[in-house]
């Protein structure tokens, strides 16, 4: 029975990240199921409503799963979170995100895309290195602990490009700026040509339950620019107020105490 129980929830997440309807043989090698273990467990899946399967053979996300998703939007928050990234895109031209920390990466749970045909954005579910995207460094660097020990269990800091921080005294130390000025930066570290500005959501007696940040094409957005910094710790803030009466966010532990940033 818990290997069942396992099978079903292993399939379900394999929906979370990439395309939005999936195969058989897709689900088995996210899985790393076999077919018929990967097959059971969709059967189960579309029975209880967490997964429809189209005509085409396809299975994608059911009604449970976007009903579950609705009661915690409001349960949590995120749906005036979700209100104020739109305000957020619409001054900047560029799409935000919110995301919350889960081992060593960022999850993205809220996306507010750019209306601008060239655009970057980080879909829902996308889960984002913490030492190559500026939500994850803004993340890292107000946890609750000192950078040297929010770092120890990420292991190997791979690199995507050449401005990619692969070391980790370097990580630290520039943990050390973010939380020094409030704010961390992405200069093309995950993606050549991208950049992005992010900022902690403090909220009282929870610490950095997640991080609010704005993503765009170098060649226009300049995420050091101080009216945009104040910009996205402004928004950070008015996020903070919509979730302070929620329960705590998905991935988020209640144990984390809030840092001390003097």
């Amino acid at each position: 029975m818990h290997s069942a129980c396992h099978h079903v929830l292993t399939v379900l997440r394999s929906f979370e990240e990439g395309p939005a309807e999936l195969r058989l043989a897709e689900v088995a090698r996210k899985t790393q199921l076999d077919d018929g273990d990967a097959g059971q467990a969709l059967a189960t899946l579309c029975q209880d409503g967490f997964l429809d399967r189209t005509a085409h053979g396809t299975y994608r996300l059911g009604q449970a799963v976007m009903v579950l998703g609705r009661r915690t939007a409001q349960a949590t928050g995120l749906d005036g979170a979700e209100t104020i990234l739109q305000q957020l895109t619409a001054r900047t031209g560029e799409s935000s995100s919110l995301a919350v920390r889960r081992g060593a990466h960022a999850i993205v749970l809220l996306l507010a895309p750019s209306p601008q045909r060239l655009r970057v954005e980080h879909g829902v579910g996308s889960h984002l290195p913490l030492h190559a995207s500026a939500m994850g460094k803004a993340l890292s660097a107000f946890a609750d602990q000192e950078p040297e020990i929010a770092t120890t269990d990420l292991g190997r800091l791979d690199a995507f490009t050449s401005r990619t921080i692969t070391s980790q005294s370097e990580f630290v130390a520039e943990l050390r700026v973010a939380r020094a000025q409030g704010w961390a930066v992405n200069h093309e570290e995950r993606y050549e040509g991208v950049v992005g500005v992010a900022a902690p959501v403090i909220v009282a007696g929870r610490g950095a339950v997640a991080a609010i940040g704005v993503q765009g094409p170098a060649a226009r957005l300049k995420p050091d620019e101080r009216a945009l910094t104040r910009l996205v710790r402004r928004t950070a803030q008015h996020v903070a107020e919509c979730l302070a009466f929620g329960y705590p966010l998905p991935g988020y532990d209640e144990r984390v105490e809030p840092a001390s940033h003097s």
